[in-house]
């Protein structure tokens, strides 16, 4: 106990004192309360031996404080729990260990703004704000001296002084200025204030959503950390802190010792080195102080003292002290050893452990508080009125250039004018008319050139054009506007092939041979065809895959007391309850004739069998065990019933949507029928089948019987809508050029069932690139032209009208009906609960 003036008397008093205790360790009180219930236990009692240290040598090696007095075994037991250090181990019995010893700086982190100041003004601190006021009055004054030098140089100024206030006002609201003044000097006042007004936002906006969206301050989160802050130090006026800094034997408390102990002046109203927790904790609210303690006594304090904000910015870091697990000890070879083991063990095994924990241990209060602004202090928004003070200096400059250039001009002095270079706009390339050969894609009969400007600007999908070609065509038409030339076509109705002889045809193979000037239609990158052509330009990702509606035969519009379980499941209940009722009254005919007993009626029969079926309990309960099995079964199948009703409906709100197949194999493995769309592109990944996707695919096309009424192989989209609708087939496309039509064909329910999967197309072909024979005297022309077209958007006009997205589910919930399949367990146990009767009719 290290206090003055301790008797013997006063030992059992301080040690029961609830709380923290001056000059008594909250683990000295915990061990001493393990002490006096073994003391009841074993019915002995204490004369103390009062020391006011833990450890501590004389010049002549005598040993001093606790340590000392039982290494000389002047002690039999010891009120206090020590820390277990190997050079300890040799003098000493170790017999318990419980409490965890956590001991390190507690501190706060927050702001000068208290919290009840979370206005408007609390994102900002004060300081911001003071600065800002000045700064803006500055400016005014600025301002009023700029307008009365140009009044007395007679130099041409815009506006007025109440204009001038009003525009600095709403530069700084960023509400824009009109007119804008036609004066240098002006401009760039009100330029710079414009920029001080937006890191102003920007920090201010920050903070705010900083705050809302990010986790707490942490603060520093190690010794080295708080000891480059700001915080200043104090400690728990303890023996060992004083131990801790008179030995120095880690450099860290060397250095806080220097930096932070001796290196700091500590004024009258400051902590001093050493203090106790209540002293402290004023100061750790502050914000300014971290204080070194045991935490469990920290914690206990500032539980009683901090509102719920200050708890939340409580902060802690360990360090300068291992987490011990402290032990009780007795002197080495201690008579009492065994039996001191078997009184620590008995007192955790019934609970007497963790209650003292629970009293002496104190947790870390819970943060239950909501949200705390936090200033952004002055030194972060510093860089915005340095750049305002640069303009102010850089306009005053340009005020005394104006100056000096009036005067050297009134004296007639030739000087060098017109320093801004005139930059004339480029004169685009212009063609004059001249024509290009062009090459189209389009896969239909009897199509002339004449008709191919028409096709491509028929909006949606046109049978034999895909999207991305109408796409390419569509930035072409601009580069025809920009540099005036006219195209005449060659319309190819593939887009590669090879004869036998090996010359190449369709699309690409016009392209390499160089018979024409541009192409009218993107092209897949393939590695093989870089000898071939060029490729300039890339914008269009197509999405090659597989379409289709995940549904049940109850359609959405049946969303019902009946939708959860399918329409034969409910036929199946009431020729089950039908055919129950008929064995009721043959049962009841069979015991009538051969005169058995037979408990209740005919009506009685039905009503027992409803009640069962509803779970509505029968009473009284038929006396007969025949009758019993039947209402038995029925209560049986009634449970699975219900329970796959409620699941039906709980699943489908509280689930994800049913996905259905998510890539090629499952495609393939499920039950739908498949077809793809009615493009050239098709019959030849088809005719050539160069990957298992497409094998297996193919496959199962092939091998599925159609019907008059069912999809043909090759369908386009608008005869494929109807079959997609029926949630029976799958139908293969790009997907972006089907959307379109799709999303004007289903309604809400159905997009939102709608489904789609990866298609036969792998993902390092969905690129569309535009192209150009190779070596093209146009490629670097081409290059810059759709590079502006891209940056000035008309690239993205061009896919917000051709690549359509996939339309979005704003519907409700579609309830999906329970096969009967699902539930047929329930109607087996019935079954069989119908046959044990019919055992017993027949044996009686």
């Amino acid at each position: 106990i290290d206090r003055d003036n301790v008797t013997q008397d006063d030992v059992n008093p301080l040690l029961m004192l609830p709380g923290k205790t001056p000059g008594v360790a909250s683990f000295v009180k915990y061990q001493s309360y393990l002490n006096f219930l073994i003391q009841d236990m074993h019915n002995f009692t204490l004369k103390y031996r009062i020391t006011r240290a833990w450890a501590g040598h004389l010049p002549s090696g005598y040993r001093l404080g606790v340590l000392g007095v039982m290494a000389l075994d002047e002690a039999d037991i010891c009120m206090s729990a020590i820390f277990p250090f190997r050079n300890r181990i040799d003098e000493f019995e170790f017999v318990h260990s419980s409490y965890k010893f956590i001991i390190g700086f507690a501190f706060r982190v927050s702001s000068e703004s208290s919290d009840s100041s979370a206005s408007l003004l609390a994102p900002l601190h004060t300081s911001v704000w003071i600065s800002l006021i000045l700064t803006m009055l500055i400016i005014l004054i600025v301002e009023l001296t700029v307008r009365i030098i140009f009044i007395v140089y007679k130099f041409s100024f815009s506006g007025s002084t109440a204009k001038d206030f009003v525009d600095i006002m709403g530069a700084l609201c960023q509400q824009g200025i009109d007119p804008i003044p036609r004066n240098i000097v002006q401009r760039i006042i009100i330029l710079f204030t414009l920029f001080l007004a937006f890191f102003l936002y920007n920090y201010y906006t920050s903070s705010v959503v900083g705050v809302l969206l990010s986790t707490p301050v942490k603060g520093p989160t190690t010794v080295e950390e708080l000891l480059g802050s700001s915080y200043m130090f104090s400690f728990d006026d303890v023996g060992y802190h004083r131990i801790l800094f008179r030995e120095k034997k880690t450099p860290i408390v060397g250095k806080i010792y220097e930096k932070k102990m001796i290196g700091v002046k500590r004024g009258p109203k400051d902590l001093p080195m050493y203090t106790d927790i209540f002293s402290a904790v004023p100061f750790i609210k502050s914000g300014k102080w971290a204080y070194h303690c045991d935490l469990t006594e920290a914690y206990s304090a500032v539980a009683k003292t901090f509102t719920d904000y200050e708890i939340c910015d409580l902060r802690t870091v360990c360090g300068l002290f291992p987490i011990f697990y402290l032990q009780a000890i007795l002197p080495k070879f201690s008579q009492y050893k065994e039996l001191m083991k078997i009184a620590f063990m008995h007192l955790q095994e019934v609970g007497f452990v963790k209650r003292a924990l629970t009293i002496y241990q104190i947790e870390k209060p819970d943060c239950l508080s909501g949200i705390s602004v936090f200033a952004v202090g002055f030194q972060a928004v510093s860089g915005a009125f340095y750049v305002l003070i640069l303009g102010m200096c850089l306009s005053l400059l340009i005020l005394v250039g104006e100056i000096l250039w009036k005067n050297l001009k009134e004296k007639e002095v030739k000087i060098l004018i017109n320093l801004w270079p005139k930059f004339r706009q480029r004169n685009r390339g212009n063609f004059n008319g001249f024509k290009l050969k062009a090459v189209a894609i389009i896969d239909r009969d009897n199509v002339t050139e004449a008709d191919v400007n028409h096709l491509m600007e028929l909006p949606g999908k046109t049978p034999g054009i895909t999207n991305f070609v109408k796409f390419q065509s569509h930035l072409n038409l601009y580069l025809l506007e920009i540099y005036n030339f006219t195209v005449s076509y060659r319309i190819a109705r593939a887009w590669t092939g090879r004869l036998p002889s090996g010359h190449k045809l369709g699309f690409i193979g016009i392209l390499s041979r160089g018979e024409v000037d541009m192409a009218m239609a993107a092209a897949i990158y393939v590695p093989d065809r870089k000898d071939d052509c060029d490729f300039v330009h890339t914008s269009y990702r197509a999405i090659f895959g597989f379409v289709f509606r995940v549904t049940s035969d109850s359609s959405a519009s049946e969303a019902s007391l009946m939708a959860p379980l399918h329409r034969d499941v409910w036929t199946s209940l009431f020729v089950t309850i039908f055919i129950i009722l008929l064995v009721g009254l043959l049962v009841r005919g069979i015991y009538f004739f051969t005169k058995l007993s037979v408990s209740g009626s005919t009506s009685r029969d039905f009503v027992d069998i409803f009640a069962a079926l509803c779970q509505q309990g029968i009473d009284p309960m038929p006396r007969n065990v025949v009758q019993r099995i039947i209402v038995l079964m029925m209560l049986i199948m009634a449970f699975f019933l219900y329970n796959y009703y409620t699941s039906s409906v709980v699943g489908v709100l509280l689930s994800t949507p049913v996905k259905g197949p998510r890539n090629i194999e499952e495609i393939v493995a499920s039950s739908y029928k498949l077809s793809v769309d009615d493009t050239s592109f098709h019959r030849v990944i088809f005719r050539e089948r160069k990957t298992s996707n497409v094998e297996r695919i193919y496959d199962k096309i092939i091998r599925l019987k159609r019907g008059p009424t069912d999809l043909p192989m090759y369908a386009p989209i608008s005869t494929a809508i109807p079959f997609i609708k029926s949630g029976r087939w799958a139908w293969h496309s790009e997907l972006t050029e089907s959307f379109s039509t799709i999303a004007k064909n289903l309604n809400a329910l159905e997009i939102c069932d709608l489904r789609t999967t990866s298609g036969l197309y792998e993902s390092a072909y969905d690129n569309e690139f535009a192209v150009l024979p190779k070596f093209s005297q146009y490629k670097e022309m081409m290059k810059i032209s759709f590079m502006w077209l891209h940056e000035t958007g008309f690239v993205k006009r061009g896919l917000t009208i051709y690549r359509s997205e996939k339309p979005e589910c704003f519907s409700g919930i579609s309830v999906f009906a329970v096969g009967f399949q699902a539930v047929s367990a329930a109607f087996y146990v019935l079954i069989a609960g119908m046959c044990l009767p019919s055992g017993i009719v027949l044996k009686n």
